[in-house]
């Protein structure tokens, strides 16, 4: 990332027992750390076979 960047995607994948709930804790940190350096609202998604696609 640069001064000039206006969009990145960050995956980040797991799939041990409290994957759901870690993944989950690993995205609202990325986002608050994101939020606090960088001039832009994170938008953030969970993806599932429910849920196939960000929005």
């Amino acid at each position: 990332m640069s001064p000039a960047t206006t969009r990145v995607i960050i995956i980040a994948e797991a799939l041990h027992d409290t994957a759901s709930e870690d993944v989950a804790r690993l995205v609202a940190t990325l986002a608050d750390a994101l939020a606090a350096t960088w001039p832009a609202e994170p938008v953030t998604a969970h993806l599932s076979a429910e849920r196939p696609a960000f929005t």
